[in-house]
């Protein structure tokens, strides 16, 4: 109830009055107490001034009891009893003294008395007493002291909630002499409305507050109206307007008119308040509106408001217009501000708990309206953590989950800052936690990836010691493979696969990330680097050893396959690099298909990176592989062949391919091929030319083998005549064994007998042949015509000898142009430079003949003449030939061919050369002349076995090597083995191709 205690101030004041006019401070009074009752110590109980100073004494103790309680009461001090001693000795004091008191005096002592049993809560005692005064006979008490006795009583059955008794008492109090009207009509009107009269009630109250005269209270200035009081009146008005039968424009009105200008507006906004508070909704909303028409509204006034207004839109089911009025409300805080902290706080707190409110009344069917005023509050106030939660719950349980994702990502923002500041806090933590995994488990609700992976980055990020760190950073891992970024994919389940986690923990999802950690690798067909992961999973889980050694394995094929396919932009480096990984593999677990399959490709490595070793290590435990196939084995065998042969150990090569089917090749080859190898090898091919030619489809074939055979022979010309029929049939290749032959074991008449009997003659070896029996034939002519000589002794001796001369000399113009009809440069230079040295000899020897001596010395000068006009034409056809073999010798590039045959053709041959080069040089030109010369005088040296075998070493020992392979097919060459002279030209063609040997 409202003003409970002011009657009994006002009472007290009212009996102070006969105490002091002046008010008195704690120590003055213990001053005047202390000498009243020295006083009334040394006084005779019967001296008549005793009645006075005993009520004296008693009002200061009284009073003092008041100030001692008031302290009492500051100071919380629950075990003092300063006031209630005061008192007690006052009630003992004015009982001694009421028996002498005047009777006209005695009913306010009285009320004295019992007002202070009432401060004492002696409540029995003073009912006595104020019985004592309203049932005393007429005139024992005057009427203003039963009025106050009235009042008390009226006052005790109020705060007791007799209603109705005090009802009762307060209008007898009104029947007598009632100094504090107004009061009582105060009371009056309370107790009418806890009786349920409100009407009544709101007519005291309006009465009252109409009558100025029921309203002034005496004062020693004279009767005045207590502005407090009236405004504490107008206040209970709004209290009681609010709890009568309708609130309206016309209650709004009378509350504005009754009021006081300084409380009208506090007084409306206690009527809005308490018609809100009971129920009364809609007049509530008016008067709000009343409120703001008072003008001079604060903008904490106008949040308040708009904050009320929205709450009771709510309450009356008008979502909508609440959500509004709400949002409305957080736009004027924004705006307008607040700057009060202990108002705004409350302010604040009030817009939190109208959200709270009406999401707990929404619980379980949450309505667009409330994530409306969620979202409108986090954006004024971001830093509520679990507002953003809650409001992130609502927008997922109205599948909004975009607007859910936004909150739940604001709100583990939040709860991060709330962490830094409080770090040890258990409820941040699981709110940052909450809200970081209801946002990825939206995100994947929507199924859109870009989504999740902000999500799932954003709780790696705010939370990277979370509980579930591990399944998230496997789920952003999944994300980007299923996005194709291999790469990002690998990073993380790479990290996850190495994390350095105790024991089993999350095992399941670390073996799961090392399998997609590769799978990724695949992906990207980053196979060194799948090689090397495969190798440390299998490390780090043993379980799986076996599976990630094979893909290990498998990526080291890979790259071997990659490494085949690119083999034109390869190095030998780049081959080399790619052996040391197969070197490095590890084979544990390996079935033999694989293991097939690896060693078969390791020997195609090893052989691009030219490393025999390898070739034949692996070719060796290829081979022990009990399941491998015959063709796996022919293949095999092939390649240690082929190092053999790099190896030029030809016997190793003959017993290796001796023991394959040769697949490839036609049972012919096959035996040729083992010829070729027996007969580098040393060994005696003939088996396998004669298995050869027995086989062989082509006549040319079988004549090239035929040819070998004939070579290979210790007696060439018999094994020559024995093939002497189908090699017939290939006369270049019968004049090219002939010649190389003949050059070993020269035999001119079977040379001659084949030049008549074949057409070898048609092929440079043939030639060559014909050149050699042709110069021999030469040089017997040039023997004879050169050592002719004519005798003058006579003319008989004379003409005879010119005669043979001359018939020579034609004889020699013969052979010269027969060298023409064959085109025979040799013999036709040699020809010329014939006619050209007997036609001088001719003209130099007729001009020697001497005169006869019988002629006169004018017929000796007529015959000298005679001789020399006779002589003149061989002259003059010695210096024409002189001219064309001078061309011939300039234009020709015989000269050249014929020094590189001689240079290339083994030491038998150039024997035979030099026949051809020997007269050449004698008729040659100066410059000519010395080249043939040189070229003769160059001293051919067969090389040594020595020179050979150190040639052999160093191609050995760097078996693709060109050059040294040249230099063996140069020594080789000089020493006249065909074979491997064939061999190594074949080899070194291979090698300058670029291709594999």
């Amino acid at each position: 109830m409202m003003y409970v205690n002011r009657l009994f101030f006002i009472l007290t004041l009212l009996l102070g009055q006969t105490v002091s006019a002046v008010r008195m401070d704690e120590t003055t009074h213990d001053m005047i107490i202390q000498r009243l009752e020295m006083g009334l110590d040394g006084m005779d109980k019967s001296e008549p001034e005793r009645t006075g100073i005993l009520l004296r004494l008693a009002d200061l103790l009284a009073d003092r009891g008041r100030l001692k309680y008031m302290n009492e009461i500051e100071t919380n001090c629950k075990t003092c009893k300063g006031a209630l001693a005061d008192r007690q000795k006052a009630v003992a004091l004015y009982q001694e003294a009421l028996p002498k008191v005047d009777t006209k005096d005695q009913g306010r002592r009285v009320l004295q008395i019992a007002h202070l049993y009432g401060l004492m809560e002696q409540n029995t005692k003073a009912k006595q007493l104020y019985s004592k005064i309203l049932t005393a006979k007429q005139g024992v008490y005057t009427s203003d002291v039963k009025a106050i006795a009235y009042t008390s009583v009226a006052e005790v059955k109020f705060r007791n909630g007799d209603f109705k008794g005090a009802l009762k008492d307060f209008q007898a109090a009104k029947r007598e002499n009632l100094r504090t009207r107004a009061l009582v009509e105060f009371r009056i009107a309370w107790c009418q409305l806890n009786l349920g009269e409100t009407s009544k009630a709101i007519n005291s109250l309006v009465n009252l507050l109409k009558s100025p005269t029921l309203l002034q209270t005496q004062t020693t200035d004279g009767k005045s109206i207590d502005p407090t009081f009236i405004n504490d009146l107008s206040r209970d008005l709004a209290a009681f307007l609010a709890r009568g039968k309708t609130v309206g424009k016309k209650q709004i009105q009378l509350l504005r008119d009754l009021s006081p200008d300084a409380v009208r507006k506090d007084n409306l906004k206690l009527l809005a308040i308490e018609t809100d508070r009971v129920g009364k909704k809609s007049a509530s909303l008016m008067v709000w509106s009343a409120y703001v028409e008072e003008g001079d509204v604060q903008a904490g006034e106008k949040l308040e408001v708009q904050t009320r207004v929205a709450q009771i839109y709510y309450d009356i089911n008008m979502q909508d217009v609440a959500a509004s009025s709400y949002i409305k409300a957080l736009e004027f805080w924004t705006k307008l501000g607040c700057k009060e902290p202990a108002p705004c706080n409350e302010l604040k707190a009030q817009l939190r708990r109208f959200v709270t409110a009406w999401n707990k009344a929404q619980k379980k069917n949450p309505t667009q309206n409330l994530l409306r005023i969620y979202q409108a509050y986090v954006k004024t106030f971001p830093n509520d953590t679990e507002i953003l939660h809650w409001g992130g719950i609502v927008a997922k349980n109205l599948k909004k989950n975009r607007e859910a994702i936004a909150l739940f990502h604001l709100a583990a923002a939040s709860a991060a800052a709330d962490l830094k500041a409080t770090p040890n806090s258990k409820a941040s933590q699981n709110m940052l936690e909450g809200s970081l995994l209801a946002e990825i488990e939206l995100a994947e609700e929507l199924k859109d990836r870009k989504a999740r992976e902000v999500a799932y980055n954003y709780y790696i990020q705010m939370n990277p010691e979370g509980s579930r760190i591990i399944e998230v950073r496997y789920q952003r891992a999944q994300l980007y493979y299923e996005l194709s970024r291999w790469q990002d994919a690998f990073s993380e389940f790479h990290y996850l696969a190495t994390l350095p986690v105790v024991g089993a923990q999350k095992r399941d999802i670390r073996v799961k990330s090392a399998d997609l950690a590769l799978d990724s690798l695949v992906a990207l067909k980053d196979d060194p680097n799948l090689q090397v992961r495969s190798l440390e999973y299998a490390r780090i889980y043993p379980e799986r050893k076996t599976e990630y050694l094979k893909i290990s394995r498998k990526a080291t094929m890979n790259l071997v396959a990659f490494n085949l396919k690119n083999e034109k932009s390869n190095s030998r480096t780049d081959y080399k690099a790619s052996l040391a990984a197969l070197s490095a593999v590890n084979m544990e677990g390996a079935d033999d298909q694989e293991r097939i399959k690896f060693f078969k490709n390791k020997i195609v490595i090893a052989q691009k990176a030219m490393d025999l070793n390898s070739v034949s290590d692996s070719a060796t435990k290829l081979l022990a592989i009990k399941t491998i196939t015959a063709d796996d084995v022919e293949w095999t065998r092939a390649q240690q062949v082929w190092v053999a042969e790099l190896q030029l150990n030809f016997a190793l090569a003959y017993r290796l391919s001796g023991r394959m089917q040769h697949k490839d090749l036609s049972p012919a080859d096959r035996e040729l091929r083992l010829a070729l190898l027996a007969e580098l090898a040393g060994l005696n091919p003939r088996k396998h030319h004669e298995a050869y030619i027995r086989q062989a489809k082509s006549v040319r074939a079988a004549n090239l083998v035929r040819v070998s055979l004939i070579r290979n022979s210790s007696n060439p010309w018999r094994e020559l005549d024995r093939h002497l029929s189908p090699l017939n049939k290939t006369p270049d290749l019968l004049a090219g064994i002939t010649l190389e032959v003949f050059v070993n074991k020269p035999h001119e008449a079977k040379v001659a007998k084949l030049l008549k009997t074949t057409s070898i003659r048609r092929h440079s070896a043939g030639q060559t042949l014909q050149r050699h029996l042709d110069l021999k034939d030469y040089h017997a002519f040039d023997k004879r015509i050169r050592t002719h000589r004519i005798y003058g002794q006579s003319d008989y001796t004379m003409q005879k000898t010119l005669k043979a001369r001359i018939k020579l000399l034609n004889e020699s113009e013969r052979r010269a142009q027969t060298a023409f009809r064959r085109g025979d440069w040799t013999l036709k230079v040699l020809g010329l430079a014939q006619l050209s040295r007997e036609n001088r000899r001719l003209y130099q020897d007729i001009l020697s003949l001497p005169v006869p001596r019988r002629l006169g010395a004018k017929d000796r000068i007529k015959y000298q003449g005679l001789l020399k006009s006779q002589s003149q034409p061989y002259l003059t056809r010695a210096e024409k030939i002189d001219s064309e073999l001078s061309a011939m010798w300039r234009e020709s590039n015989s000269v050249q061919n014929l020094q590189s045959a001689y240079m290339t053709a083994s030491p038998e041959l150039q024997r035979l050369y030099r026949n051809e080069i020997s007269p050449l040089a004698a008729s040659a030109p100066p410059g000519v002349k010395n080249r043939l010369q040189n070229l003769l005088n160059t001293p051919f040296r067969r090389p040594s076995q020595k020179d050979i075998l150190l040639a052999r070493q160093e191609l050995q020992a760097n078996p693709f090597d060109i050059n040294k392979a040249e230099r063996l097919r140069e020594l080789e060459s000089q020493n006249g083995r065909a074979a491997m002279v064939a061999y190594l030209d074949e080899r070194i063609s291979v090698m300058k191709k670029g291709q594999s040997l």
